[in-house]
């Protein structure tokens, strides 16, 4: 593997070695049950019945919650999604 020979040869040089790599940043709001939207989600209603409550903090105008976005999405070079989630945001 091509990264393996990269870390072997850069291994002890942090600098060298963040000129192949990029930050990652993983951000997400999820129930304690681990779900990310409820049930019955579509094209037309991408969180699900009642899905929304998940994710509200988001668009709460909380003067930190905003700084914590813009800078999240200051900082984004690319966004994953899975399967499902990128099936219905290609139907709506």
């Amino acid at each position: 593997m091509w990264w393996a020979d990269v870390v072997s040869r850069y291994r002890g040089s942090l600098e060298t070695w963040r000129k192949f790599v990029s930050d990652v940043y993983a951000a997400i709001s999820m129930s304690l049950d681990g779900f990310i939207a409820a049930p019955g989600d579509c094209a037309e209603r991408q969180l699900g019945h009642g899905g929304e409550v998940l994710h509200r903090w988001m668009g709460s105008g909380d003067r930190r919650q905003v700084g914590i976005l813009a800078e999240l999405f200051d900082r984004l070079g690319a966004l994953v999604v899975g399967r499902r989630g990128f099936d219905i945001s290609e139907k709506a």
